[in-house]
């Protein structure tokens, strides 16, 4: 009969040996139902990756073969774990500004999580030179801040910008495509998936000890899997290529045996103070134990000092206590070797056992031994996280195996798969245009994004639409949308700005703004902080005080078109205005001189000008004549001329009191 659905089959496949468990979930422990341990016949397994997937295949059918006899039951789901061989882990940190009154959601936090490590992904792909060339299998989030103010649990919360660091393990393609082989070539569909280390640690550093900064190191024959807690999560995740078969392979170039008779050698040494054995010319031997471990020293010492270089590497710092578990880990010494490498006391270096395995196991088991910690954790992970896995899916013709989640939404799988950004997903609103006119803030909004279309097996979807293995997304990607914009005219819509000649001299006058204190055309853009202000001359008398008419303002002394013009007239466009001051006489018509001196203000000092001998007027030209050095300089670069703040060409007359700014 098929096992229950809260039973797992959980399988570490190791470099010597395939341990098998079944186990099921019974009042927040697991009950387990039954265990099978068989060696490899042959080494179908280097350093904890499938080589010969025929060899390890068999291996693992009859482990299965076996606990289906055991248990009366048949077994087509398993739940496997990676070794951490050729691991490669990368930390990222993914800022993201948030909206107004945006809250910090679960679904917006899972989706950055998948965005972080699609962007670690990235990065390892592009340094390896091949695209989607590792597979993501275990990630954690070590540090979240909201404006700057560090969060243990940021969903909920509102702020203004939100940053996560997060650290996310790889394996490259073959490692995991090869667990996968032997799986399909035994029958078995994998539950799921996880990384050696991380079941360890489930069982021997659950998360409610996480805030201390611990380590543990799984030594299996082939690899040293390493991880860090600190802080109440997962910081660091590692791997070192040597472990017990090091150990192993120094007894027999010291004893002169094969392979499977030292690692039975070296298993025994724990137990027996002599050690017998027959060596490869077939001649009994014995051995003292102290003989033998002294032999194997150097390569113990070798494990020690790598794997304790790592840990100080990745954790900065030694760590409060270490946990050793895996096969490797029962090497007599090992402890002391760790507690001296790592100024530890020798009572903060323990081998997981029986005592952590309570946390998780229903009493009765009959397994204490560390070498039980990774399956136990393969299994137990399973069944609180059930449903991690990798599955093939088709985004938009393209077909991806996927590391998942049991439940994996669209927006998930999108942003994993490594073509698509969050922003793609939702898309965001243009951003807002703020700036000032006549001193008031104004906000003119942005343009609402266009949401993506997603279809999944043809069929209209959404991106919390719920993803399985075979499934098939087409996905066009949202519009954000436009930033607001806003020009000149635009935000002053009585901008009319016009000409008229006074004594041959022409002016702005009508409604036109200053951008940032300086005249600006209808047609420009107004940019961010921006400061516009309105200027406004449609009447004779507002004109002749724009530009310091003065009484000479009055009817009596000026004509509009030949007429007289009074101060409340509105002037238009093409209006010629005449003085008929009697002071202001051309010597071209024969006319005496007044021999009045010309006061008026340059780039704002003072300027007196004696009259010209031939009574022409001055026009800003003459003017070149009295700027600094510095301004002549930057002539050829071109120079803006403004006259009573319009401006004005350098053929422009000029008058008594003219403001006049050449720059």
């Amino acid at each position: 009969m098929e096992a229950a659905e809260n039973t797992v089959f959980a399988l570490d496949v190791g470099t010597r040996t395939v341990v098998g468990l079944v186990g099921r979930l019974a009042e927040e422990k697991m009950r387990l139902l039954g265990v099978e341990i068989i060696e490899h016949s042959q080494r179908a397994m280097i350093d904890g990756q499938v080589d010969d997937i025929a060899q390890v295949s068999a291996c693992v059918n009859r482990v299965k073969a076996a606990l289906e006899r055991k248990l009366n039951i048949k077994l087509s789901a398993v739940s496997i774990a990676a070794a951490g061989r050729a691991l490669r882990t990368r930390t990222v940190s993914l800022r993201r500004l948030l909206g107004a009154g945006e809250t910090l959601t679960p679904e917006l936090l899972r989706n950055l999580e998948m965005e972080a490590i699609a962007l670690a992904q990235a990065g390892l792909n592009k340094e390896s030179g091949e695209r989607a060339a590792f597979y993501c299998v275990g990630h954690s989030v070590s540090r979240q801040t909201l404006d700057g103010y560090e969060l243990s649990a940021a969903a909920g919360h509102k702020g203004t910008e939100y940053e996560m660091t997060l650290i996310a393990a790889f394996l490259p393609k073959i490692v995991v495509e090869g667990l996968y082989a032997v799986m399909d070539a035994c029958g078995l569909e994998v539950r799921s998936l996880t990384l050696e280390p991380i079941a360890a640690m489930n069982v021997v550093i659950p998360p409610e000890l996480r805030m201390l900064n611990l380590a543990l190191v799984d030594i299996g024959a082939g690899t040293s899997d390493i991880a860090v807690s600190r802080a109440g999560t997962v910081v660091a995740y590692d791997m070192v290529t040597l472990a017990g078969d090091e150990i192993t392979e120094a007894i027999m170039q010291s004893m002169l045996v094969d392979f499977a008779t030292a690692e039975k050698m070296k298993q025994s040494l724990s137990k027996n103070e002599e050690v017998t054995f027959v060596d490869i010319l077939g001649l009994p031997q014995a051995a003292p134990a102290a003989e033998i471990m002294a032999a194997a020293r150097p390569a113990a010492e070798q494990l020690v000092e790598a794997v304790g270089e790592k840990i100080l590497e990745v954790n900065g710092a030694a760590p409060t206590a270490l946990f050793l578990v895996g096969g490797g880990s029962q090497y007599p010494g090992l402890t002391t070797a760790f507690a001296r490498k790592l100024g530890l006391e020798e009572r903060r270096v323990a081998i997981g056992g029986a005592t952590h395995i309570q946390r998780v196991l229903a009493e009765g088991a009959g397994i204490g031994s560390p070498e039980y910690i990774t399956p136990l954790g393969i299994a137990w992970t399973a069944l609180r996280e059930a449903g991690r896995n990798f599955g093939l899916v088709t985004v938009n013709g393209k077909k991806i195996r996927q590391y998942s989640y049991e439940g994996l939404k669209v927006s998930d799988l999108l942003i994993l798969s490594g073509f698509y950004k969050y922003e793609q997903l939702a898309g965001h609103m243009g951003r807002p245009l703020r700036f000032r006119l006549d001193g008031r803030l104004t906000t003119i909004s942005g343009e609402l994004a266009q949401p993506a279309r997603i279809s999944l097996n043809g069929a209209e979807a959404s991106l919390d639409s719920s993803v399985r293995e075979g499934d098939a997304v087409e996905f066009t990607p949202a519009v954000n949308g436009a930033d607001a914009r806003r020009s000149v005219a635009e935000a002053v819509p009585a901008y009319n700005r016009f000409l008229v000649l006074v004594d041959e001299r022409e002016y702005y006058a009508g409604v036109w703004a200053l951008k940032n204190g300086r005249p600006a055309r209808p047609e420009e853009e107004i940019a961010d902080g921006d400061e516009i202000s309105v200027a406004s001359a449609l009447t004779f008398g507002d004109f002749a005080r724009l530009i310091h008419l003065g009484p000479a303002g009055e009817e009596s002394t000026y004509l509009r078109n030949g007429l007289p013009v009074a101060a409340a007239d509105l002037l238009q466009p093409g209006d010629i205005i005449r003085s008929v001051d009697p002071a202001r006489r051309e010597t071209r018509n024969g006319a005496t001189r007044s021999g009045a001196t010309l006061r008026l203000e340059l780039n704002g000092r003072t300027l007196a000008l004696e009259e010209k001998a031939d009574g022409d007027p001055y026009i800003l030209l003459d003017l070149f004549n009295y700027l600094e050095k510095d301004i002549l300089e930057r002539r050829a670069l071109g120079l803006s001329c403004r006259l009573n703040g319009a401006e004005a060409p350098f053929t422009a007359e000029l008058r008594p009191g003219d403001a006049v700014v050449i720059e």
